[in-house]
């Protein structure tokens, strides 16, 4: 054998002695409590012996079947069910709470509404305490039966009599008969047998409340509860009923495996942990053990105070040098952001100095152009005047002359303007090189007109006497260059909003406030768009619905805010966002014809009558991918839709 192959079949014993194991440990309670017989029969408190039991006995680590007020059926059933889940357990205990009757030597336990005629009655109306301990056997360990059913039973009497009546030999008592049983079992009654226990007047029988009370307490062996019990049932009842117990046990068994007072307080005495006494003085307050816990508590509360305030200030001084560190540390970062500022400013101070050095050259380059200009002007006034000298002589000439020269000399104070526009120019730094240019240039022109003015002067001097040759033609004055014009431009119009326009403006509105959802277009005579503005009209308390688009109903449109129409959902929709949409179910369910969510499986409910207004929905038409649908950033005015 390979030892793959040991090493699985290792693997598989361990499993199934874990589950084995897990299977051995498991402790199942039935218990069963019948209040609710007819009015003679009815009793008060099993139901709530039936319900603090389960609970009592869940706390204690069992799996509970709990049955209240079964009838026969609903009593075996729970019978197989117990059957079924004790299989192999440790401990199957069964608590009956309830009617019981003793019959010709046998045990029959009563569920509500059986009916007692005769001895038939016993057979088909009664369960036999047979059928519990048959469902008992499955257990592996501890069988335990709990009967609370000797009460008193005004049918045994009844039935007694009715079958003498008819000359039959019946032995009916209304108390238990002892049964036999097997080793493993423990039987207790509520009463001796052939007696009948008590009901009591509170929320449960004495019988039930001692076993509540003796269950409470941890580490109670079987046989010393069920004395428990015995003795306070004897003192509730002032000595009237007496539980009887039969055991056949070869160990000892413990209902209440819990920690006893002692057990728990040597486990947390020599603990440091506070938590654990102060667990010990909540369970057990009246322990012999409580005032050396509350002791021990005071002293371990104060060691932890101590510790604590020592914990505290370790921290605060560790939180302190943290604190000095990020502050040294912040100095450093603010003494490196100033220097940083610092070699910024003296940086952006030298490029200051460059600039004005630059703007003061620039200056005294347009300064100097400027005095050139001026004895440029000078000069050329000097030489009118002397051109006005020369052309004294020939009058016609002269005047001629004079007008060539105010034009040279508005061409100087052109120039001498267009030399200041230059400087503005300079000043700012934008284009100097190209006005200088033209400023040079006008200059060469303006001594190329003076040039030609003398050479005409001259030519005049040389020619005075010749009164018919006509003076040469003066130079034109250079011209700036137009600037282009702008156009006026005239906002457009809004567009007039014809009949269709208006259409699809109302649909708009319409749609903003969850009333129409349907196309979009200019067409007044839709059903959708009619049903819409008549619901509108109907939730605004509208007096009067347009026949035909009107200005007035897109102004009341426009007035109101928030969603107007809610949608009309059918049953297996649902409204979400102003929308109607389709209901949804569980894996294991399934969505019926009403809307609602059944489980798979039960048969579908019967449809229901068609309605008669089958008219459109309106809530399942998509809207419109406008901007105050949520689907982009768009929006519609005056019937035309924009997008950004």
């Amino acid at each position: 054998m390979t030892a793959l192959a040991v090493r699985a079949l290792a693997a598989i014993f361990f499993c199934f002695a874990w589950i084995a194991h897990a299977h051995a440990d498991r402790r199942v309670a039935l218990v069963i409590g019948n209040s609710d017989y007819e009015a003679r029969l009815k009793l008060l408190n099993p139901q709530n012996d039936a319900q603090d039991m389960a609970d009592s006995l869940r706390s204690l680590g069992f799996d509970v079947i709990l049955r209240k007020n079964t009838d026969k059926q609903g009593f075996m059933l729970a019978l197989a069910e117990f059957s079924r889940a004790v299989s192999g357990a440790e401990i199957g205990l069964f608590f009956y709470a309830g009617h019981g009757i003793q019959f010709n030597g046998n045990n029959y336990l009563m569920p509500v509404g059986a009916q007692l005629q005769d001895e038939v009655s016993f057979r088909f109306e009664l369960v036999a305490l047979e059928e519990v301990q048959r469902a008992l056997d499955g257990a592996a360990g501890v069988k335990i039966l709990v009967l609370d059913a000797c009460r008193n039973n005004p049918l045994a009497a009844e039935l007694t009599r009715s079958l003498r009546a008819r000359n039959r030999d019946a032995s009916i008592t209304r108390g238990l008969a002892r049964i036999e049983q097997a080793r493993g079992t423990v039987v207790a009654y509520a009463t001796q047998a052939n007696n009948v226990a008590e009901d009591g007047t509170a929320r449960n029988s004495p019988f039930t409340r001692a076993l509540l009370d003796s269950l409470g307490e941890p580490g109670l062996e079987i046989g010393a509860l069920f004395r428990k019990v015995a003795r306070r049932v004897y003192e509730a009842t002032g000595g009237k009923q007496v539980p009887e117990l039969s055991i056949s046990l070869l160990s000892e068994v413990y209902l209440n495996r819990n920690e006893t007072d002692a057990q728990v307080w040597a486990r947390v005495r020599a603990d440091n942990d506070p938590a654990g006494v102060r667990d010990f003085l909540d369970r057990f307050p009246n322990s012999f053990y409580a005032a050396d816990a509350r002791l021990r508590l005071d002293m371990l509360e104060r060691e932890a105070r101590a510790l604590k305030l020592d914990r505290e200030r370790a921290e605060r001084e560790r939180q302190l040098r943290d604190r000095l560190a990020a502050l040294e540390i912040e100095r450093l970062q603010a003494e490196m952001s100033l220097r940083a500022a610092e070699r910024a400013a003296q940086e952006a101070t030298g490029r200051l100095r460059e600039e004005q050095a630059q703007r003061e050259r620039l200056a005294a380059e347009v300064a100097a152009r400027q005095r050139a200009v001026t004895d440029l002007t000078r000069q050329l006034r000097e030489e009118s005047e002397r051109r006005g000298r020369i052309s004294a002589e020939a009058s016609d000439r002269e005047r001629e002359l004079r007008a060539r020269l105010a034009e040279a000399e508005q061409a100087s104070r052109k120039a001498a303007a267009d030399l200041a526009r230059s400087r503005a120019s300079a000043e700012e730094g934008a284009a100097k090189d190209q006005q200088i240019a033209n400023i040079e240039q006008a200059r060469r022109e303006a001594e190329a007109r003076v040039a030609a003015l003398s050479k005409q002067a001259q030519s005049l001097a040389a020619q005075s006497g010749d009164r018919t040759e006509s003076p040469p033609a003066a130079p034109e004055p250079r011209r700036d260059p137009q600037r282009p014009q702008m156009a006026a431009v005239n906002p457009d119009a809004p567009p007039a909003a014809d009949q269709g326009q208006l259409v699809v403006a109302i649909k708009t509105e319409l749609n903003r406030l969850g009333c129409y959802f349907a196309p979009m277009d200019s067409n007044w005579q839709t059903p959708a768009l009619r049903k819409a503005i008549e619901n509108f009209a109907t939730r605004t308390h509208r007096a009067q619905v347009p026949d035909a688009p009107a200005t007035e109903l897109l102004d009341d449109l426009k007035a109101r805010s928030g969603r107007v129409c809610a949608p009309d959902c059918g049953p297996r929709e649902r409204e979400s966002n102003g929308r109607c949409i389709a209901k949804t179910c569980a894996a294991t369910e399934l969505l019926d014809r009403d809307g609602n969510c059944a489980p798979r499986g039960e048969p579908p409910k019967p449809a229901r009558p068609a309605v008669a207004n089958s008219a459109p929905r309106t809530h399942r038409a998509e809207p419109p991918a406008t901007g105050r649908s949520g689907r982009g950033n768009c929006f519609n005015f005056n019937g035309r839709q924009f997008c950004e």
